[in-house]
């Protein structure tokens, strides 16, 4: 098996992607990088539907990620290939 390096910076990177801060608001349970404080709003868009809620704020994609926290490991194949083994 080949032997996987990664940076500080990789490590943090996909740590907080696979291990996001998650906080608990009345109940519902967000990732704190998302949620802005408007559950109000959100509970009456979506009826108290605490489920729809949730994944509503919690849903995001890799892409926008990578696109929103830009680093040098972005532009590096390595640890792009090393983010795709793992």
């Amino acid at each position: 098996m080949p032997q996987i390096l990664c940076t500080i910076e990789d490590f943090i990177a996909i740590s907080s992607v696979l291990c996001p801060e998650v906080i608990e608001v009345k109940g519902h349970n967000f990732i704190s990088e998302f949620y802005q404080s408007n559950l109000e709003e959100f509970e009456e868009q979506f009826n108290g539907d605490r489920k729809q809620i949730e994944q509503f704020i919690n849903t995001w994609s890799l892409g926008d990620f990578f696109l929103e926290d830009y680093t040098d490991s972005v532009e590096n194949k390595n640890s792009v290939s090393n983010l795709v083994k793992f």
